[in-house]
């Protein structure tokens, strides 16, 4: 299978299943292991990406403005790449989250991105 072809199904896949779309500025950006209070080298890497004025992750009064994703993810090199090219450059991406806060309760579990400009 062409891997343009296994992205268009990812895409479709996290299109069919997302809860929601925003579109807006990198706010912040954290790179950190999955047990970031000791270091274990069999850890996931976990990247938040922060949106300004995101809605509260999971409709939760402590909830973050933030989509998370894990180092194990097919996408994730990518969108690590993506959300620093668009903090840098001042542009706005759109992210589609989950319905779903399983990574960490207080985010949204990452769907897909797309720098918007």
């Amino acid at each position: 299978m062409s891997k343009s072809l296994i992205f268009i199904l990812i895409m479709l896949t996290s299109l069919s299943v997302s809860s929601g779309t925003y579109t807006g500025k990198v706010e912040k950006i954290n790179l950190h292991g999955d047990g970031w209070g000791t270091y274990n080298p069999n850890d996931l890497g976990v990247l938040s990406l922060h949106l300004i004025g995101m809605p509260k992750a999971c409709g939760k009064e402590d909830g973050l403005n933030r989509v998370v994703i894990t180092s194990d993810h097919v996408l994730f090199q990518s969108v690590v790449s993506v959300a620093l090219a668009a903090k840098l450059s001042d542009k706005n991406v759109t992210i589609n989250y989950l319905d779903s806060c399983n990574i960490r309760s207080g985010a949204w579990d990452f769907g897909f991105i797309s720098i918007s400009e």
